[in-house]
């Protein structure tokens, strides 16, 4: 098996984590979306659960977007490398 093979499995392994990475987030994100109806419709009933809720949410979608960034450039590393070896592999 060659070290161009290997590499090429390697990073395909890498891009299915991503993958399931990326349907977990997605899970995670969908429960916290719905928990963050359910505590809208109580914080309007009453006010510092509604600033602890606006500040909670805050937080959470910062860390989302930051965890998705994160995978993108994951993705992005992946494509890249798969790019690479694929142009690498013509040239043979």
């Amino acid at each position: 098996m060659s070290k161009l093979y290997k590499r090429l499995m390697n990073t395909k392994a890498s891009e299915q984590v991503l993958v399931n990475n990326i349907a977990s987030a997605n899970a995670v994100v969908a429960s916290m979306s719905n928990t963050i109806s359910e505590v809208s419709t109580a914080a309007k009933l009453n006010a510092e659960l509604g600033d602890r809720y606006i500040d909670t949410s805050r937080r959470i979608i910062t860390e989302c977007t930051s965890e998705y960034s994160k995978m993108g450039a994951i993705a992005q590393k992946l494509s890249n490398d798969v790019r690479l070896l694929t142009d690498a592999n013509k040239r043979k």
